[in-house]
C-alpha cells in the first residue's frame, strides 16, 4: 500500500511593494522596486485611481532584470498585463482596481516596476501596492 501524498504547508512569505508619487499632466513615469534577492511570485496587484472619470490614466506592471526607469513610455519589459488583462495596461476608473495573480517571472527578472501614463490635464496621484510571495 503507498503512502498518501505529502501536504507542503510551509508558509510563504509575502511582501508589500507600494509605489506611489505625483505624475505630472500629460507625462510617463516609471516606479522603480529595488533589486529584490529572491525569487518570487507576483500573488496581488492594487492599482488605485480616484480622480479618472475616463481611461485617461493606465498602469503597466512589469519585471525586470534592471532598474532602469522610462519617462517617455512603458519600459519594453516584461508587462504582466497580458496574462491578466485584454489591454496592454490597467486602468481602475475611479476605484481600486484589485488583480490576483499566480505569475512567476523569468528567473533573471528580479526588479518590479509599475509604469503610469496620465492623459489628464492636471498632476495624478499615482498609486500601487504589489504583493509578492517568496519562491
Amino acid at each position: 500500500m503507498s503512502e498518501p501524498p505529502r501536504l507542503d504547508l510551509t508558509e510563504k512569505r509575502q511582501h508589500v511593494l507600494h509605489f506611489e508619487g505625483v505624475v505630472p499632466a500629460l507625462t510617463n513615469r516609471t516606479f522603480v522596486s529595488s533589486v529584490i534577492p529572491f525569487r518570487f511570485k507576483i500573488r496581488r496587484v492594487e492599482i488605485a485611481s480616484f480622480y479618472d472619470p475616463f481611461p485617461l490614466v493606465q498602469a503597466w506592471v512589469l519585471t525586470s532584470g534592471n532598474t532602469s526607469a522610462s519617462t517617455t513610455g512603458p519600459p519594453p519589459d516584461n508587462n504582466i498585463a497580458r496574462y491578466s488583462s485584454p489591454n496592454a495596461y490597467f486602468g481602475a476608473n475611479n476605484m481600486i482596481r484589485r488583480i490576483d495573480l499566480n505569475y512567476s517571472p523569468p528567473d533573471e527578472d528580479r526588479v518590479v516596476k509599475v509604469h503610469f501614463y496620465n492623459g489628464l490635464a492636471g498632476d495624478y496621484n499615482a498609486d500601487a501596492t504589489i504583493i509578492i510571495e517568496e519562491e
